[in-house]
């Protein structure tokens, strides 16, 4: 007789879902929002055992005890339009995105070339411009579609915007000028937690992990790779179903489509000055960012599991590698000199797009690779972050569908 084998599940019908808590550790009965290309690479638990105290007269281990339980986890994700935000949220210390305030349809606003700038015949035109985050340039003749960050603002009589990352040439006040983001996040101290479900939906398991702060994010790309996020995270509790912990019809992505480094990485910027245009002579390789918004657990003696967590020390570091051409050459100085830059660049596929800025870095090492005959020469610039002096934060990122 024959015995039937088993089927296993498979990692393609494997889902990931989450969903925003309103108390910590309690999964609301809600439809969560599904993860698109996500793989989960750790979250089942651990458990940690006392040292074999209990030996019986025969010299044989009794028992081992329990003394803590954890339910930390990871999940790699292919990084499109607004598919990871609740996770990465979480790893900004927000609930939402931002509201960015720009201008909507402006007839009285001119680009001007000199000075990078915008200017109007309208007192204070720009007073209400959100500074130092993308924002997206649209409605303009001479001047292209695209992404800039507003620098600093002129009031009075004559006003004036100036900006950075985007190479402003010279428009009369005749377009109806718009700059624009759908959402924007920076760094926050707002404190939340997640439910994370992990669904086998061939095999109808459901594991959850409630209380979840994800405390570290890597975001990491590279010429002829999907760029990715990678989000770490620490649980207080978890549990196993064979139904999924939410109601109704899961909330799917906005859009499934994966950007990659070749068709979609659409502008690499770095300005050692405080504003200027976009400085486009570089030809990246590959850029990383380590984004550590740590936790401390609250483990108190009476129970195994972790009771809360709260929020530590938020920082960002990262790299990225350029083929050894004369703009990536001139970077050498900055790490030299000890000089503030700013760094900027652009995911987009044409419908989505976004925009990643960190307004203040400074250079920790630069290295050099590459040999022989055949082999380009690359520069690898390892930097931190640190937050801005009148911006207020470390790194801003901004989506948008475009116009």
């Amino acid at each position: 007789m024959t015995t039937a084998v088993q089927p296993v599940s498979a990692g393609a019908q494997q889902q990931v879902r989450a969903i925003l808590e309103v108390t910590e550790g309690t999964t609301p009965a809600t439809d969560m929002t599904v993860i698109p290309h996500a793989t989960v690479t750790n979250h089942l638990p651990s458990t940690d055992r006392s040292p074999t105290a209990n030996v019986s007269s025969d010299l044989k281990v009794v028992d081992n005890p329990r003394r803590s339980i954890d339910f930390s986890g990871a999940l790699t994700a292919d990084i499109t339009h607004q598919g990871a935000d609740l996770l990465l949220r979480s790893g900004l210390n927000r609930t939402a995105d931002a509201t960015l305030t720009g201008l909507a349809a402006q007839t009285d606003v001119a680009g001007v070339d000199s000075g990078n700038k915008f200017t109007s015949a309208t007192t204070d035109k720009f007073n209400s411009v959100t500074l130092g985050v993308p924002m997206f340039l649209s409605g303009m003749t001479t001047n292209a579609d695209g992404w800039m960050v507003g620098n600093s603002i002129v009031t009075g009589a004559s006003p004036e915007l100036v900006v950075s990352h985007y190479d402003l040439a010279d428009e009369a006040a005749t377009p109806a000028v718009t700059l624009a983001a759908d959402g924007y996040l920076t760094e926050s101290s707002t404190f939340s937690t997640l439910s994370i479900e992990v669904a086998d939906t061939d095999q109808g398991f459901f594991r959850i992990a409630r209380g979840v702060r994800v405390n570290s994010i890597e975001i990491s790309g590279s010429k002829g790779s999907d760029p990715q996020y990678t989000f770490n995270w620490a649980a207080i509790s978890g549990d196993s179903a064979t139904s999924t912990y939410g109601t109704g019809t899961n909330t799917a992505a906005t859009s499934t489509t994966v950007f990659d480094m070749a068709d979609n990485f659409d502008l690499f910027s770095v300005n050692v000055a405080a504003a200027g245009p976009a400085s486009s002579s570089y030809l990246p390789t590959e850029v990383s960012l380590s984004i550590k918004c740590g936790d401390k657990m609250i483990d108190p003696a009476g129970q195994l599991s972790k009771a809360s967590n709260y929020l530590s020390r938020f920082e960002v570091t990262g790299s990225f590698t350029l083929l050894k051409n004369t703009g990536a050459h001139s970077l050498i100085n900055a790490v030299d000199d000890d000089t503030l830059g700013n760094l900027f660049w652009v995911w987009t596929d044409g419908t989505y797009s976004t925009a990643v800025f960190l307004p203040a870095i400074q250079y920790t090492s630069v290295s050099e690779s590459g040999s022989g005959n055949d082999s380009p020469l690359t520069l690898t610039f390892n930097f931190t972050a640190k937050k801005h002096a009148s911006y207020g934060h470390m790194i801003a990122i901004s989506k948008r569908t475009l116009p």
